[in-house]
């Protein structure tokens, strides 16, 4: 029988924790890559959008500054063609086409309401409208202040223009009424005081105090100057005018008792010098029975 020679084999003492041994090591994980792409893919996006955003905003906001340029030209155009218009020219009526009536003010203000609504058309999107439309109605309102004050003025310069006129005419009509001074329902007496009407009128406009009464503060301001001087000025051209058809007519003993009749308490100084000056022409004259007067020579 075989025997199997013995083998020795040495002995090593493993020592405590010496076996092998398998434990987790220090793994660094891989880095995310992707996602810090698509971090910085919508970043950059973001960043873009925002400038495209910006770019919106001024593209925006230069129409409507182009937009609001335009009208503003156009307003100032409506403006100053209306500002040109004087007297009956700026305030009074035309008729359209159609056979309506509108005044001249508000023919100008629909040719403004027109611009304005031609130029909101223009504007590309809504924000451009909405920032137009802000800075267009500061120049709408400014212009419309202007025209209404112009307006005004003419209107005020019409009125006292053409009270002038009146006042003008009723002198002259009761100059031609000469005939029936003497006469409390004749149309001298009707002409004259009409025209007096028309100064206190005129006074009303320009702003005279014509009530010796009124007050200020607890005291009489007293009836202004200029209405004095513009009654006196009408009141003589009146008589003179008078005067000046009775003499030639050669009425000349109606000329003291009508000189009395408008200055009964002979206190007007001007009325006085003229009373003196037909008292000499008088002297020329013989006053016949039938009152008309003949040369004294004759």
């Amino acid at each position: 029988m075989a025997r199997v020679p013995l083998q020795t084999v040495p002995s090593v003492e493993l020592e405590a924790g010496s076996e092998v041994q398998f434990g987790a090591t220090s793994v660094e994980p891989m880095r995310d890559v992707v996602t810090d792409d698509i971090e910085r893919s919508g970043k950059a996006m973001q960043q873009f959008g925002q400038v495209l955003n910006k770019l919106d905003d001024e593209l925006n906001d230069a129409e409507a500054k182009q937009l609001s340029n335009d009208y503003y030209a156009d307003v100032t155009d409506i403006k100053n063609r209306y500002g040109s218009l004087q007297g009956i020219n700026a305030v009074g009526t035309i008729q359209r086409e159609d056979g309506t009536s509108i005044t001249v003010f508000d023919q100008y203000q629909e040719e403004m309401k027109a611009a304005l609504e031609s130029y909101q058309a223009k504007a590309s999107n809504g924000v451009v409208k909405y920032i137009f439309e802000n800075k267009a109605s500061v120049y709408t309102e400014s212009g419309l202040n202007d025209m209404t004050a112009h307006s005004l003025t003419q209107l005020r310069n019409y009125n006292e223009s053409e009270t002038e006129s009146s006042i003008n005419n009723r002198q002259t009509a009761a100059i031609a009424s000469y005939a029936s001074w003497n006469n409390p329902e004749g149309e001298f007496i009707k002409n004259w005081v009409t025209g007096l009407d028309d100064i206190r009128e005129l006074a009303r406009i320009k702003g005279w105090n014509t009530d010796p009464n009124k007050e200020i503060n607890g005291k009489k301001i007293g009836v202004s100057e200029q209405y004095l001087e513009k009654v006196e000025e009408y009141n003589m051209k009146v008589l003179k005018g008078v005067i000046k058809k009775l003499e030639e007519t050669n009425e000349h003993n109606q000329i003291q008792p009508f000189l009395d009749s408008i200055d009964p308490n002979k206190t007007n100084s001007e009325i006085n010098k003229i009373r003196k000056k037909t008292i000499e022409k008088n002297k020329e004259h013989k006053i016949v029975g039938d009152g008309k007067c003949v040369d004294s020579i004759i």
